[in-house]
């Protein structure tokens, strides 16, 4: 039987897995897979399915839509990581989980290329804003995250079909 910290331990990677995921299928971006399974370098993941040239082009090429879209979902894991596990001390500018430096690293280059290139001073601090006005009365998405946590712990790891299926049926079901 798994300890309690092993456990809290994958509750926050699957809520920050799902965070991520939700938020892109939201955004419109199409996930490939979602993981709660460390491959040595991360302890989880949620892989983008997009197209092989769109990965390899330089983020300064991808478009302002694109870009903020992108810096959105990077971001999404450790806003909801500590919007629904550490709530009680959630400081959107306080310190950020260890785990999600990777994330902070990630959505940093796409905000310094927003200012760079398109004059857009938006930040982490604007990353937070935008996500908080994005779910800000839309209890749905919560539900989808805590949802698809739930699923994504015990099967540890979900394809983009399975992802869309869990979240298509929380927003289904929020809509009746």
């Amino acid at each position: 039987m798994p300890n309690e910290d092993a456990v809290g331990a994958l509750r926050r990677r699957a809520v920050h897995e799902a965070g991520h995921a939700v938020v892109a299928v939201d955004l419109g971006l199409p996930v490939k897979e979602v993981t709660v399974v460390s491959d040595g370098n991360a302890v989880g993941c949620c892989k983008l399915d997009l197209p092989v040239y769109v990965q390899a082009l330089p983020v300064r090429r991808l478009g302002l839509n694109l870009i903020v879209r992108m810096a959105c979902e990077a971001f999404a894991g450790s806003y909801f990581e500590l919007l629904l596990i550490d709530s009680t001390a959630f400081d959107p500018e306080g310190e950020w989980p260890v785990g999600s430096r990777h994330d902070q690293l990630q959505a940093g280059e796409m905000a310094d290329v927003l200012l760079e290139e398109f004059g857009i001073p938006l930040g982490l601090k604007g990353l937070t804003a935008m996500l908080h006005r994005r779910v800000n009365g839309r209890p749905e998405i919560v539900s989808a995250i805590r949802q698809l946590a739930a699923a994504l712990g015990d099967a540890q790891t979900m394809s983009g079909s399975e992802v869309e299926e869990v979240v298509a049926s929380v927003l289904m079901r929020s809509e009746s």
